[in-house]
């Protein structure tokens, strides 16, 4: 991975996830290159999370932490007093820069030039990247034999470590997939007309989406969803992310607003978010008495509980597209 700051700026750094963190910022700087910091952090996460060198919780940061990017972008985008304030720090900023420096940025033909939807998608390209590499390194996980001696009756064995690590992140990653169906489908639609970033982002889904099905299909035949426990209770990563706007809503056991309905896609599938509302009405006397159930649960049977959820959220997407689909075939009769 390469260093970013001011004395070892493009030098080769010894790993460390702390890289990754530091780095994300870089993204919406002009002087630096957005694409090779992206890949860098997407390299960086690949062989953290296959070595096992991130623990959990930092795991499902990292996904965290790209959602939190392109929410809080898209909020700024849609905001008229974020954009002068943003042209206020652009403003001095390049009040700081050199000759050289402000002629570069101003430069019509050059790449750095952003506008915010170049931005979004480069920030979602980003997003759908760690994604991805969940997904690819799940799927390896998943082509892992069980120990010889494990039963055959026994899934928890075929949990690998590395595997194990991953689940909160891959579920979390889930409930946004679910909850931006649409955002996804909008944006994916209209990028072709947006540039260099626009083309990267479609050829960043439609790789996302190929290993979208390569690892449930694989986790469909490790896991089979009969002979896996139902989640009835919210697990660690629920109550961390109780309030994440987000993903509000999206989580089991987390709030929604005035009004509104959880939209899962387990709740397509397995009416869970009638479930979920049952916990919510009497505030969070009833979440902590399910988190107290939850408590009790082994351990595999906690990391199966994910893996069921995991395959209820595919089901419901799965239903989402169709749906989709559908209703696009309709718009082009209707054109007709």
């Amino acid at each position: 991975m390469r260093c970013y700051g001011s004395k070892l700026r493009g030098k080769s750094c010894a790993p460390d996830h702390n890289n990754i963190t530091y780095s994300y910022p870089l993204l919406y700087r002009l002087n630096f290159s957005p694409e090779v910091i992206s890949s860098d952090i997407a390299q960086s996460f690949r062989a953290f999370i296959s070595d096992r060198v991130l623990p959990i919780d930092m795991v499902t940061r990292v996904v965290v932490l790209t959602h939190s990017a392109v929410w809080k972008h898209r909020m700024i985008r849609d905001n008229p007093r974020a954009h002068k304030s943003r042209e206020r720090a652009s403003r001095s900023e390049s009040a700081g820069r050199t000759k050289v420096e402000q002629d570069t940025t101003n430069d019509p033909n050059n790449s750095n030039s952003d506008t915010p939807l170049t931005v979004e998608f480069r920030i979602l390209t980003h997003l759908l990247t760690i994604h991805r590499i969940l997904l690819e390194v799940g799927t390896a996980q998943l082509a892992t034999p069980p120990p010889p001696d494990a039963s055959d009756n026994d899934l928890a064995p075929k949990i690998t470590a590395a595997f194990r690590r991953m689940l909160p992140a891959l579920r979390v990653a889930s409930k946004w997939l679910v909850g931006n169906v649409g955002y996804i489908i909008k944006v994916a639609s209209t990028s072709s007309e947006h540039g260099e970033e626009g083309i990267a982002l479609r050829g960043g889904m439609s790789l996302f989406y190929n290993r979208f099905a390569e690892f449930y299909t694989a986790l469909g035949v490790v896991f089979p969803l009969d002979r896996l426990p139902r989640l009835e209770a919210p697990l660690d990563e629920d109550i961390d992310l109780r309030g994440f706007l987000p993903l509000r809503g999206r989580m089991l056991g987390g709030d929604v607003a005035d009004g509104e309905q959880p939209t899962t896609a387990s709740s397509t599938g397995e009416n869970l978010g009638d479930r979920s509302n049952s916990m919510r009405q009497n505030g969070d006397g009833d979440v902590h008495a399910t988190v107290a159930i939850a408590e009790k649960v082994h351990p595999n049977e906690e990391q199966l509980m994910r893996i069921w959820d995991l395959l209820m959220d595919a089901k419901g997407l799965a239903e989402i597209e169709v749906r989709i689909i559908i209703l696009q075939a309709w718009r082009s009769l209707i054109r007709l």
